[in-house]
């Protein structure tokens, strides 16, 4: 395994799900993380690789917004929304927690702020702004002025050298811009993979630690920029891996087969993140459209893994953890055991923690209750094999998590 090559990826594909909520374009985020990289080796500067990730990960914060970021074109703008106005922080303190990447987490933290002081979230100004933060500040604002950053649109931007960026960063820019070559291809979102891949190359590589320590925290903190999309699924990801390995570990299946599914119930809920949050947080009960959106979260999930080469073993858990027994279920309407074994294993943990965790339209009921419920869905909405297996774990007066957290305690 190399721990710095799967990080990178699980880095990427990051950077595209948070990309479709911030943005709703896909490869802003690839686009500013390019661009800035470009010019960290335009003006020099040591730490271009920490530069990079940051430009990838930069909106990290914004995943909890409710429309894209062009609604809001200025800081002025910007600072009157809360979610906007502190999205820096949020991200950068997600980051810190990648393995690697604390130093990118610090330029996150400052990239909305402004050369002369009007930015936010601090108002630093000048040489107060690491350097790091003001390369990605003018990425991003190239990249939301214009897709074509030669054009004329995104050269009157000079008139800003001085209030938003500082002229050395400016001349970075320009200097980038007698690139033609990379000007040509940076222009064009089909030749952006190949790109991203060649710069990436180039790069120093992620200095993280070895083996699965650093994947796994990248892993877990994948899961989590999901769950803070919406205020009623946090630790959402957490409890259902948790419950999810639990029960198969009360099934004696293979260590394999658990690390697999553990990993799968992680990031189960990725692709909730197209999910408009007027829908995740509707107070009451949704239509059939309504149901239409929320039913293709699965495929959007792996959609996103997909892109991540180790996770490809996961992809057919998650896909499917939404089928059920009876057949009724989605994305494919498999039934019984055409359903993977591991989905079947993470449905139950799945339903479980949604119906002792508060949602918008109901409140939670007690564990013994969900209990109940789980055992009348034995046969038509879950495997009653694995109902039987799940029962000690469920059933259990406390289920200790992460970091010594209960889950749920039995009433």
């Amino acid at each position: 395994m190399d721990a710095a090559f799967d990080v990178v990826e699980i880095i990427a594909a990051m950077a595209l799900a948070a990309d479709s909520v911030a943005h709703h374009c896909t490869f802003h985020a690839w686009r500013v993380a390019i661009l800035a990289s470009k010019m960290a080796q335009k003006l020099d500067f040591s730490s271009n690789v920490q530069v990079f990730y940051a430009g990838l990960l930069h909106d990290l914060g914004a995943i909890s917004l409710d429309v894209p970021l062009k609604f809001f074109p200025t800081p002025r703008d910007q600072m009157k929304n809360l979610a906007l106005l502190e999205h820096p922080i949020k991200g950068s303190k997600i980051v810190a927690h990648i393995p690697g990447l604390k130093e990118a987490a610090g330029y996150i933290r400052y990239h909305h702020e402004w050369f002369d002081g009007s930015g936010y979230p601090f108002g630093l100004a000048g040489s107060k702004i690491p350097l790091g933060a003001q390369i990605i500040r003018l990425a991003d604002a190239v990249d939301i002025t214009c897709r074509d950053i030669n054009s004329d649109e995104v050269k009157k931007m000079a008139f800003l050298v001085g209030r938003e960026f500082s002229g050395k960063i400016w001349e970075g820019f320009l200097e980038v811009l007698k690139d033609e070559e990379f000007v040509t291809a940076f222009s064009e979102d089909q030749f952006l993979p190949e790109l991203f891949g060649e710069i990436e190359r180039e790069l120093p590589k992620l200095s993280v630690p070895k083996g699965l320590r650093a994947v796994k925290a990248a892993i877990k903190v994948f899961g989590e920029v999901v769950d803070a999309r919406h205020r009623y699924t946090g630790g959402h990801s957490q409890r259902v891996a948790f419950y999810t390995e639990q029960i198969l570990r009360s099934l004696s299946f293979p260590e394999a087969d658990i690390q697999k599914a553990y990993w799968s119930a992680l990031l189960h809920d990725i692709g909730k993140i197209a999910i408009p949050k007027a829908i995740l947080d509707k107070p009451n009960e949704l239509n059939e459209e309504e149901w239409k959106v929320v039913e293709k979260h699965p495929v959007v999930s792996t959609q996103i893994l997909e892109r991540v080469t180790f996770l490809k073993p996961l992809l057919s858990t998650v896909f499917h953890h939404h089928e059920r027994w009876d057949g009724q279920g989605y994305p494919r309407g498999l039934k019984a055991r055409e359903i993977p074994v591991l989905a079947r294993a993470m449905a139950i943990a799945d339903a479980f923690d949604a119906m002792t965790s508060e949602r918008p339209y109901r409140s939670a009921i007690s564990p013994r209750e969900a209990l109940r419920e789980i055992w009348r869905g034995a046969g038509s909405q879950f495997d009653p094999e694995l109902v039987r297996g799940a029962e000690p774990v469920l059933n259990r007066k406390e289920r200790v998590g992460w970091g010594g957290l209960v889950l749920h305690p039995l009433a």
